[in-house]
């Protein structure tokens, strides 16, 4: 219990994002390739106007030979200049240039650093004198960074979605993205000290089809940061009263880790508006004594976190995703942590929410009123987790009146982000049961060569749908292939449960069935 306990502890007092005063050149050359390839792009022209793409505007990009670049806009007007780099595949620098001019009605290509090419990527359209756009051209991709939502002079941050806000009672301000639409409105509720960017592979997914809202918790991101108890309950009453505020109907709660926890105390409210609830391995799942409450009091002072050193940051970030290292394209999670310590007005403010939020999390455990719970619920845990043990999700689903449990792998805490194509099928399949029709041949079938064998053995399952594009195979909740057909070797004596998600489109289908790997 106390490895367990010290496991947990180093996640979360590492789990939390921020970034240093910087200039807009200085943002510019740090934004990365690794962040460019998660940053969002559009074939649609831009507008090109002075007000909408001001100077300093950061722009990502793709080649119409499928290279990944960035842009910096010097001046607009009759003529754009700007500072670009486009990118090898391998992330090394293929071709780039300072205070290059692109003169009006001029095509400019982007990988040969030529105006008016064959196959040119970029066209600065005039269409009279006030009226510009920048118009992707031959299958060029084109998204602003800076300009509607532009990075906050005193923490840098890049977001990859317009921000809104919405300011709540008690002056609470809570900072928000809003994408996409459909029936269900799913609202993503980051873990300890993080925000809504941790959500970013699961909106660009799911938004395609549902309303999806991801907040920046009081004192994270974007939002307010003033004098807030931190508690539990202080975060589900935001929770529930940015729902009330915003009018939102047919509401998901989809929470992780502490995220989860505040998830389940909003969902305990009864809120009419929450129809179903999503938690990734979700925190407040185990009861401590005291001892171990001082143990965890204890690392988590303020004065603590001021000393966890730069190699203890990065060790920590590795242990949310099963190889223990940092994946490249989560890179800045870590990076935007350790320039917390440069914004000095912050950092000590920070120190004091993660300490105020840490002790919430041991001080308020919801295991004990999970019977509460009044909606169907989703338990998603990742096999590989070194933060909270994966066995607690069935210690959880005894007490949820109705809820469903998959362990997906290979992934760890940071299921979200490690094992995205799994979480998002998982909930698309939660929240929209296929209601098929007469005419809708199912997309999820298959067969065994046998239902029954003598343990070891192998049972190979054949998919008989032609037209699925996606699938995920599972053993008793447990993903073990993401392949058209299946061949498992069942290694014990047991009766198992053999299922099948498969998605065509927006449609996604679901097919499972009963086998046996008998004794001798």
């Amino acid at each position: 219990m106390k490895n367990t306990i010290l496991i947990h502890l180093a996640f979360f007092v590492s789990a939390v994002m921020a970034t240093a005063q910087t200039t807009t050149l200085q943002r510019f050359k740090r934004l990365s390739y690794a962040e460019i390839q998660h940053l969002p792009r559009t074939d649609q022209r831009i507008d090109g106007t002075d007000q909408a793409l001001p100077e300093g505007t950061i722009l990502v990009y793709e080649t119409n030979a499928h290279r990944l670049g960035k842009l910096l806009v010097h001046k607009v007007g009759h003529d754009l200049e700007i500072d670009w780099t486009t990118y090898q595949n391998n992330g090394k620098v293929y071709r780039s240039g300072r205070k290059a001019v692109i003169r009006g009605t001029y095509q400019f290509d982007l990988d040969a650093a030529a105006a008016n090419p064959k196959g040119y990527d970029l066209w600065w359209q005039q269409v009279d004198g006030r009226q510009r756009y920048l118009v992707p051209q031959n299958g060029a991709q084109f998204g602003v960074v800076t300009a509607s939502t532009p990075a906050d002079e005193n923490d840098g941050n890049i977001y990859p979605y317009p921000l809104k806000k919405i300011k709540l009672s008690n002056h609470v301000e809570i900072a928000y993205a809003d994408e996409g639409g459909g029936d269900y409105t799913l609202l993503f509720i980051h873990g300890l000290g993080g925000y809504h960017q941790v959500w970013k592979k699961n909106m660009d997914e799911l938004r395609k089809n549902n309303r999806c809202i991801a907040l920046d918790l009081p004192g994270c991101g974007k939002s307010a940061k003033g004098d807030y108890p931190f508690t539990i309950e202080f975060n589900a009453e935001v929770v529930s009263e940015f729902i009330t505020s915003l009018r939102l109907k047919n509401v998901v709660l989809v929470g992780h880790s502490l995220g989860g926890q505040i998830a389940v105390s909003a969902a305990l409210k009864n809120i009419p508006e929450v129809k179903k609830l999503v938690l990734l391995a979700p925190s407040g799942l185990v009861v401590l004594d005291d001892e171990e409450k001082s143990k965890v009091e204890e690392g988590v002072r303020p004065e603590k976190i001021k000393g966890f050193t730069d190699l203890g940051l990065k060790y920590a970030f590795g242990l949310g995703y099963a190889s223990g290292k940092l994946p490249s394209d989560a890179a800045f999670m870590l990076k935007y942590r350790l320039n917390i310590k440069k914004r000095l007005e912050y950092f000590d403010y920070f120190c004091q929410m993660m300490y105020k939020t840490n002790m919430a999390a041991v001080n308020e455990p919801v295991i004990d009123r999970l019977n509460g719970i009044r909606v169907p619920t989703l338990i998603l845990w990742g096999k590989e987790d070194k933060t909270l043990r994966p066995e607690l999700a069935e210690k959880a689903k005894k007490r949820i009146p109705n809820c469903e449990v998959q362990i997906t792998s290979p992934c760890g805490h940071m299921l979200q982000w490690e094992c995205t194509e799994e979480v998002n099928s998982a909930i698309r399949q939660f929240i929209s049961p296929v209601q098929q029709s007469v005419q809708e041949a199912p997309i999820a079938i298959f067969v065994a060569d046998q239902t029954s064998c003598i343990a070891p053995c192998t049972i190979q399952f054949t998919n008989l749908s032609e037209n699925a594009d996606h699938f995920v195979w599972t053993v008793d909740g447990t993903v073990v292939s993401r392949e058209k057909n299946l061949a498992y070797t069942f290694k014990k004596a047991e009766g198992f449960r053999i299922k099948l998600v498969a998605s065509q489109g927006n449609r996604s289908d679901a097919f499972e069935m009963s086998i046996k790997a008998l004794g001798e």
